[in-house]
């Protein structure tokens, strides 16, 4: 498989929403300081998520998703590599599956692989996401869908 860092890092917001850290080996460092809220908005706005999307996947209420949008404070660690999760997840499931369109599609949809389970609501834990990229790679290499 390609590597996926550089599209991962365009879905972050890229050098417009991350400046001079828009770079692989900064990245560690950029989760743990925290993502700009910009890249919250772009990520958005790219995959067509709401803010009650955003809400669930990140674990946070509405008020917390609008107080971040008033005062476009960074996000915390444990949000900033939520998102990375969710941009990897979707950044490779494009890469597998030919377009954002399906991918996403197909991450919104409950999967037999996955007994049942949305793909995109599973991502919010480390063993969930690993469980979704096993099934995007099986997929990748001719496997189930």
């Amino acid at each position: 498989m390609a590597s996926l860092a550089i599209p991962i890092i365009e879905a972050l917001g890229g050098k417009k929403v991350l400046g001079k850290a828009a770079n692989v080996e900064d990245l560690p460092n950029l989760l743990r300081g925290g993502l700009p809220y910009e890249s919250l908005e772009h990520i958005a706005a790219s995959y067509g998520l709401s803010q009650p999307d955003l809400a669930l996947l990140l674990h946070r209420s509405m008020r917390s998703i609008q107080r971040w949008q008033q005062t476009r404070a960074p996000l915390d660690i444990e949000v900033s590599n939520l998102l990375y999760r969710l941009v990897r997840t979707i950044v490779l499931a494009r890469y597998v599956l030919g377009d954002y369109d399906k991918a996403l599609a197909w991450l919104k949809k409950p999967n037999r692989a996955l007994g049942g389970a949305i793909p995109l609501r599973m991502i919010d834990t480390d063993p969930g996401a690993q469980l979704v990229e096993d099934v995007i790679s099986r997929i990748d290499y001719g496997g189930i869908s």
